[in-house]
């Protein structure tokens, strides 16, 4: 009866847990058109590299720059970000004109 008991309980442990990372849903919801404000690594929150984004839309505050590899070396603070609902990349574009796309890790 433990053997079994503990079988189910570390089932539902690993389903809950790996189902909480599975952020590509939250990634493909997300429209934010704005400007970056700043860029650092959040030390709350693992030190990931952050946006912050001034936007028109509804979103503005804080975008984790960890979930597009490298983008945080190409971005500087003055630079548009886009990134559209339903899609799994970034672009960034700078005021000369010049544009990045980096797409997402979370896969």
């Amino acid at each position: 009866m433990k053997y079994i008991l503990i079988c189910i309980t570390l089932f539902f442990c690993g389903y809950f847990n790996f189902s909480c990372y599975d952020n590509k849903p939250g990634i493909l919801k997300i429209d934010v058109k704005g400007i970056i404000t700043d860029i650092y690594q959040d030390r709350g929150n693992h030190e990931v590299y952050t946006f912050n984004v001034e936007a028109d839309s509804w979103y503005d505050g804080a975008f984790i720059a960890d979930f597009y590899p490298r983008s945080w070396e190409y971005a500087a603070i003055g630079d548009s970000i886009i990134k559209n609902k339903g899609e799994t990349f970034i672009t960034i574009r700078k005021s000369d004109g010049s544009s990045k796309i980096f797409e997402t890790r979370v896969k």
